[in-house]
């Protein structure tokens, strides 16, 4: 037998026991707990199987904020050890941290005996492949694609691959590689629409040996995406319609109860993988559910700007965009003026951007289009801005001096209090929002918030993609929150308020037109001959000079129409050969939790615990982890504690039963 066989199945339980003494000990996150780690161990455990049938690729959706990062590297990690060459496809930020958390999970093996493994993955790690946005991102969607012949599109992307064979029609020697890609929705939807580069990156992963191995990552529920992640989610979020299949237990102990024996090692293992392979979704079979959700029709309303606000805009933004390249370049996060605190610095560039174009008083027409709609809707409205955090007070101005309770989240937001005000706005006696009615909400992509009473979402935005507005619009109504609200106000009305649009113009085409804006040095209408400069925007003979542009941009608009991809995944061949899986739990229902159990600390040596009992009167015993914060159900090991609590436990049901209580 293969050696690297030998260590992954013999040591199976290793791999999830570094994940956890990462996720316990290492890890800066706010929200690691119990959950999220169940999230990782369903994974870890699924891709340990992973052969189904034939196919190419597995798409794994977690909740936004729920650590992709962490199982990437642990597949990758899982790789190495079977001697695979690993391509990981993801934001270069995460570069220097991919690379930490594999070397600690390879130190923790190192820790658990296995010191010769260790050693030959330190050296293997080196040679990881993390395609960053300069090498990946930027070339699928780079603004000179129209203008590249066939052959030049599969150079550069042979280039990229460090392989020029995979193109070149040898792609049968591509073997035991592993394709990694985080935020894979941006890489669907591109092929969706067609794009030439991105269909044949698609087709070259279609067509390499079975040897190879892919695996998308996303968090990011968008009504356009091929896969369809509605229908997909909806296996834990609502009965369950496939013959068959169950679904995993909705809360932790009950998890690990019925999966997780005293050792941490996999129990019940048949009943699992039959309940894993209950949320595995077949994209292009008839066998997936079918209850997708109805696609509402989302307003966009026009707020047209003058002309020199309209320059001011460009200019502004113009301006961010260079300072954030710059930032991007030396991969650091863009300083803010606020003090550093405990948690540290973004690393999101987007989310400390500086804007001062709607402080000067432009587009008066927007806000109060938004406090309008904001004051005729039922519960509470989410506004998200694209802007600084500095910007976030002078919106909230808008809505306190008409009375409104306002909150409002930005990217520096400690966790803690982020958290707080979650709760606050839940809260069952803010139903209509009657004490926060509006929660802004900047830089809000590495957060995964959860609200139950919103009823609007606003988007303040200049020509933006369907992606990015659906991705807000599922932060006000989480999948699993809609049990929260009543029938008729189930799906959130989402506004689009545009300062600015042109249908005609291309998203390739106002990057150039943006970044072109500082070096035109234009404060008034004039034209592109008088100042010297040209732009590939104004070759379009219908737009000759800048006020041209202006016009279309920012005042024909009223019956603005952006893109949208409806697709239907059995009509999707595409995607025949990969299959996708959510491994988000289902939400316990905290009114049921509330009236069935009761809980109780105790303090045992200086240590702290808690027990509960339900109305059958079983006792559960948890323990407090004092690094994370978090509660798990005590380790078995500790007889002598668990005999304590349950004569504690006792006499407390005995006294409740005297009581009659």
């Amino acid at each position: 037998m293969n050696d690297n066989k030998d260590i992954i199945e013999d040591n199976s339980t290793n791999l999830f026991r570094v994940f956890e003494r990462i996720f316990k000990e290492l890890s800066n996150e706010p929200r690691i707990d119990e959950t999220l780690m169940i999230h990782q161990y369903i994974l870890v455990e699924f891709v340990k199987r992973y052969r189904i049938g034939s196919q190419k690729g597995l798409c794994v959706y977690m909740e936004m904020g729920s650590g992709k990062t962490h199982p990437m590297c642990a597949i990758a990690v899982n790789g190495l050890m079977k001697k695979y060459k690993i391509f990981m496809f993801m934001h270069f930020a995460q570069n220097e941290v991919v690379k930490k958390i594999m070397n600690e999970m390879i130190m923790r093996l190192k820790d658990d005996g296995m010191k010769k493994l260790e050693d030959r993955l330190e050296h293997q790690i080196k040679f990881v492949q993390i395609i960053t946005p300069k090498k990946y991102i930027d070339v699928i969607v780079g603004d000179q694609i129209d203008e590249m012949s066939q052959d030049e599109l599969s150079d550069k992307l042979s280039r990229i691959m460090k392989n020029s064979s995979m193109l070149m029609g040898k792609n049968k020697t591509v073997r035991n590689k592993i394709f990694l890609f985080d935020e894979c929705h941006i890489f669907f939807s591109m092929i969706a629409k067609k794009h030439a580069i991105a269909n044949m990156f698609y087709r070259f992963l279609s067509s390499i040996d079975e040897s190879n191995l892919i695996y998308y990552f996303t968090g990011t529920i968008i009504k356009t995406d091929p896969f369809e992640i509605h229908a997909l989610n909806s296996l834990t979020t609502s009965v369950v319609r496939n013959p068959g299949f169950e679904r995993l237990p909705g809360t932790v102990p009950e998890f690990r109860n019925m999966f997780v024996d005293a050792n941490g090692r996999l129990k019940n293992e048949k009943i699992f993988m039959r309940r894993i392979y209950g949320l595995v979704y077949y994209v292009g079979s008839k066998r997936t559910v079918t209850d997708k959700p109805e696609l509402k029709e989302r307003s966009y309303i026009t707020c047209p700007m003058t002309t020199f606000e309209f320059i001011q805009y460009l200019n502004m933004r113009a301006n961010e965009l260079s300072e954030m390249l710059k930032n991007l370049k030396q991969n650091k996060a863009i300083e803010t003026d606020e003090e550093s605190t405990s948690y540290g610095k973004p690393i999101h560039t987007a989310s400390t951007i500086n804007s001062r174009f709607f402080c000067a008083g432009g587009v008066k027409s927007k806000y109060d289009t938004a406090l309008k709609l904001v004051k005729d809707t039922y519960g509470m409205a989410l506004i998200y801005t694209t802007f600084s955090t500095k910007l976030s007070p002078k919106i909230a101005s808008i809505f306190t001096e008409a009375g409104m309770g306002v909150e409002f989240i930005t990217g520096e937001t400690p966790p803690d209090q982020r958290q707080t005000i979650v709760e606050k706005v839940n809260n069952s006696d803010n139903r209509r929002g009657e004490k926060t009615k509006v929660v802004i909400l900047s830089s809000v992509g590495e957060m995964m918030l959860n609200f139950f009473n919103v009823t609007l979402s606003i988007v303040f935005t200049p020509p933006s993609t369907v992606s990015q507005i659906e991705q807000f619009e599922m932060r006000g109504v989480r999948p699993g929150s809609l049990k929260h609200l009543p029938p008729e106000k189930r799906y959130v009305e989402s506004v689009v308020l545009l300062s600015a649009a042109n249908p005609d113009i291309t998203p390739v085409q106002w990057e150039g037109y943006i970044s072109n804006m500082d070096a035109l040095k234009v404060e008034r209408e004039g034209t592109i001959e008088e100042r010297g400069m040209r732009s590939k925007i104004f070759r379009n003979n219908s737009i000759k000079t800048f006020s041209d542009a202006i016009k279309k941009a920012s005042i024909n608009c009223d019956n603005v129409e952006m893109e949208c991809y409806k697709l239907e995944a059995n009509d999707m061949p595409l995607y025949a050969n990969t299959a996708a899986i959510d491994i988000s739990l289902p939400e316990p229902s905290k009114e049921q939790e509330q009236i069935t159990c009761k809980g109780y600390a105790v303090e045992i040596d200086g240590d702290k615990y808690f027990y509960r009992f339900d109305k059958d009167k079983n006792i559960e015993i948890y323990e407090t982890n004092q690094l994370t914060g978090t509660a798990s159900i005590i380790d078995s090991g500790k007889t002598d504690i668990i005999e304590k609590i349950k004569d504690i436990a006792e006499k407390k049901i005995s006294s409740i039963n005297k009581e009659g209580k």
